[in-house]
């Protein structure tokens, strides 16, 4: 459903600038400072919505670029062109308003051409293969941040720096703003939420994790099906084939009640619910495909504040399949470490017309058929004998004026992640540790103000398993010294 919504508001978006067009064009271009100059560490590789997007239409580029929403909000996407007076093509982007400042791409200033409330963001931008615009307002806030992929760009995949986790030494603030009225969907971490126009909808997501967020319906209760939705996306998965896409939601009070695309309404209980669905993964062939949950967050009180977190998913086992029971939910005691809800900040809505998404089909053995989805609670499988082999630490260096420490870990088979401290002393203590990360690759730079001038470090790593959305750990490496050069 979600990527015919898109490609149907990209058709609209299109039909509009041909039988209208736009006027006001005006050049933006940065200083000449040369691609080689982008610092091909600031990117966002291996994010899960570039991974599943299409690859972006156009006479030029075709099947070759990707681009996301990272965080802000734009109106669309729309193709890959050049149009009036742009020097060379580049992806068309349209905006809710016309508020550009300061524009880049991966630390240097953006050449585009804009376009009213659009920018042509020239495709000789994106040298590396994953790159990132941030693109502020005038005010120098932000206004949006794209993820963009270049299949034959310079790989830079192995360069990417996670961001800081949080250590569990202070409460995680997490800041909830209004949300803008628009037809596509405002891009709030690793979800997407949608609502209608005369809606007042609120969100904000933990600074240390794009997959908790917190929600709110301040308007209350709404009759319509399509009011507000809450959608995570799951992308490399299998076509045709049917997988458990789960989420905690835990409620500040038990005040209304949620539901999912085609069921009925489930109350919403104290505690953190955990919530499930069955359903299909689409698209084509094996580890392109994808799968979503649509959360409708329409029959709530306007006094809920919804924690939402771990979302995961698996692929369905026959019991799951064989076992088909009402939508309930298991309210089990909250775990969710400390937050500190601050006041919203009201942001002005603008004034678009929605469109309301339509349901997807799909061709399955060589019939159209509509997406399946059964909504059911799923029990937790029995995993306690699950091993995660250790790694260590095989080289850590690092300049001593520099910011930044080179590390190489031992690569271990079958593992998700691997989890990485730094700690100032060889005893990593909570008051030595200086921080904790997380890496997908064995070789990486981990970078941090804390390192500067430092004349004693030490890393240490472990590796990290998830199996049915639980996460399992090895045991910490060894402290190895970082050779200060």
């Amino acid at each position: 459903m979600k990527q015919m919504y898109k490609k149907m508001l990209a058709l609209l978006c299109a039909t509009a600038l041909v039988v209208t067009g736009l006027v006001g064009y005006n050049t933006v271009t940065g200083d000449e400072t040369s691609a080689t100059e982008q610092d091909p560490r600031t990117h966002a590789a291996g994010s899960q919505d570039l991974m599943a997007a299409q690859y972006m239409a156009g006479e030029v580029g075709a099947n070759q670029y990707k681009a996301v929403l990272g965080s802000g909000s734009i109106y669309f996407f729309v193709n890959i062109q050049q149009p009036g007076d742009a020097t060379e093509p580049g992806i068309y982007v349209v905006f809710n308003d016309a508020d550009f400042g300061e524009m880049t791409v991966n630390g240097v200033p953006l050449n585009c051409f804009k376009d009213g409330s659009g920018l042509v963001v020239y495709l000789s931008n994106f040298k590396y293969m994953y790159s990132d615009v941030v693109i502020k307002k005038n005010d120098g806030s932000e206004k949006a941040v794209l993820y963009i992929y270049n299949k034959n760009g310079i790989d830079n995949s192995a360069d990417v720096i996670e961001p800081e986790t949080y250590t569990g030494d202070e409460p995680v603030e997490i800041e909830m703003n209004k949300l803008p009225s628009m037809v596509a969907a405002s891009k709030v971490g690793n979800y997407e939420i949608g609502f209608l126009l005369n809606m007042d909808f609120y969100a904000g997501v933990d600074p240390y994790n794009p997959d908790h967020i917190k929600v709110q319906n301040a308007t209350g209760p709404y009759n319509s099906q399509m009011a507000a939705v809450i959608m995570k996306s799951f992308g490399g998965l299998d076509a045709g084939k049917q997988y458990v896409i789960s989420l905690d939601i835990t409620p500040s009070v038990a005040n209304g009640s949620y539901k999912f695309q085609n069921t009925d309404y489930i109350p919403l209980k104290e505690g953190t619910n955990t919530v499930s669905l069955i359903t299909y993964a689409y698209g084509e062939g094996e580890g392109n495909a994808s799968a979503s949950l649509n959360f409708y967050a329409n029959q709530l009180g306007s006094d809920v504040v919804l924690d939402i977190t771990n979302p995961r998913v698996r692929e369905a086992s026959e019991e799951d399949l064989t076992t088909t029971v009402a939508p309930t939910t298991t309210a089990k005691p909250t775990t969710v470490r400390p937050t500190t809800t601050v006041a919203p900040t009201t942001v002005a809505p603008t004034t678009k017309t929605p469109v309301t998404p339509t349901d997807i089909t799909t061709k399955k053995g060589g019939e159209v058929v509509t997406p399946e989805i059964i909504t059911k609670q799923i029990s937790p499988s029995n995993n306690s004998n699950v091993k995660v082999s250790s790694t260590n630490v095989k080289k850590a260096t690092k300049k001593k004026s520099a910011k930044k420490i080179k590390v190489v870990l031992k690569k271990t088979s079958g593992v998700s992640k691997y989890q990485i401290q730094v700690s100032k002393a060889k005893k990593f203590s909570k008051k030595n540790v200086l921080i904790t990360k997380y890496s997908k690759k064995t070789k990486f730079n981990l970078k941090s103000k804390k390192f500067k001038n430092k004349k004693k470090l030490f890393v240490r790593a472990r590796a990290t398993k998830t199996v049915a959305g639980k996460i399992y750990r090895s045991n910490w490496s060894k402290p190895k010294k970082v050779k200060i050069k």
